[in-house]
């Protein structure tokens, strides 16, 4: 059971193959593996859809640590609804009506995000702990599971109806979210192992302050075009290959 993230952050000799146990941001790469291998089976029929949300509960009774399957199962609701996305709601969300909506979800979503240790752990929102060892029955972790699918589909939704209509300065960062999602991880290893983390200031909200500044700096970093360009060597060799090809050509 990993349920604190200085279970992910150990010392190197109790780290696991990454493919069998991943770490960070790593099990997103075997989620992706598996989501993509499942595309044709899955955009068949829309009846995936619920099928994917009844796995998706149906799994969090379980311990599958091997390909954190837990969480690939467990967001794939997610994923069969990104195939079998209807456009009449990708042409309602890009509509300016939608706007406020999604202002307010986020804004209740932030505040729901803040209290969620009221009504249970923050380790629900991982997807990777089955329900009995997180202190709740079948019922219980169905119906916590099913509450944070819904919210997530809320969330993703808002977010999709906030992006910019025009392309502005950083629009050409968003093709590298990928390039910036695997690689910062490899920063906050090195920070924790160069203990930067006692560098903080003493207050809390300064240490807030001081975390996010680095994060967007951060990620801004990474997605910068000339950076991201070369880093995505590392992420997708096999595209990397295709865009250079391109620009040649």
């Amino acid at each position: 059971m990993r349920v604190n993230v200085s279970d992910d952050v150990s010392s190197l000799e109790s780290l696991k193959p990454w493919w069998i146990d991943p770490s960070w941001p790593f099990w997103y790469l075997l989620a992706m593996v598996v989501w993509r291998l499942a595309t044709p089976v899955v955009r068949r029929s829309w009846l995936w859809l619920p099928g994917a949300v009844a796995l998706s509960l149906v799994v969090g009774r379980w311990d599958l640590p091997w390909l954190d399957l837990n969480r690939v199962i467990g967001f794939l609701p997610f994923y069969v609804l990104g195939v079998h996305l209807p456009g009449w709601l990708t042409v309602l969300l890009k509509r300016r009506v939608s706007v406020p909506f999604a202002l307010v979800a986020m804004a209740g979503l932030w505040w729901f995000s803040a209290h969620t240790d009221t009504w249970f752990p923050t380790e629900w929102l991982y997807y990777r702990t089955p329900y009995g060892h997180l202190d709740a029955s079948t019922e219980q972790g169905m119906a916590i599971r099913a509450l944070l699918l819904g919210l997530g589909l809320v969330g993703a939704l808002s977010v999709l109806a906030l992006l910019p209509r025009r392309k502005h300065a950083i629009t050409a960062m968003g093709a590298w979210t990928m390039v910036v999602y695997l690689l910062h991880g490899f920063v906050m290893q090195g920070v924790i192992a160069l203990d930067l983390v006692d560098l903080l200031p003493d207050h809390a909200w300064t240490q807030v302050l001081a975390v996010v500044a680095f994060a967007v700096a951060l990620a801004f970093f990474l997605g910068w075009p000339p950076v991201a360009r070369r880093l995505s060597w590392i992420v997708d060799p096999v595209d990397a290959v295709r865009s250079l090809r391109r620009r040649r050509g």
